[in-house]
């Protein structure tokens, strides 16, 4: 029976490459010792995480951390754009039927 401690699969280096073998090992590493996943929940617990890894593997996951927490604000920021474009597209329409008729 083979087991691996988190500490070992922490400071192993993680696969090479960016896919999925890359994430999970990303994912083991960020948990640590701390349950279930204390770089899940917040930037400061990524950063927290990444002191405990090889430098690399703590550059990878402080990127992520990073384009996790501000790619929502992106994503709210488009969309809302979006939707202020539509709705000022039906207020135009909206107000020239209205002085037309």
């Amino acid at each position: 029976m083979s087991t691996t401690s988190t500490t070992t699969a922490a400071t192993a280096p993680p696969p090479a490459g960016d896919g999925a073998g890359r994430r999970a090992w990303l994912g083991r590493a960020a948990r640590g010792r701390g349950g279930p996943g204390p770089a899940r929940g917040t930037l400061a617990g990524a950063v927290d995480a990444a002191h405990r890894l090889p430098d690399r593997a703590a550059t990878d996951l402080l990127r992520a951390a990073h384009d996790a927490c501000t790619g929502g604000p992106h994503v709210a920021g488009i969309a809302g754009a979006v939707a202020f474009a539509g709705l000022a597209v039906c207020f135009l329409r909206v107000h020239r039927r209205s002085r037309r008729g």
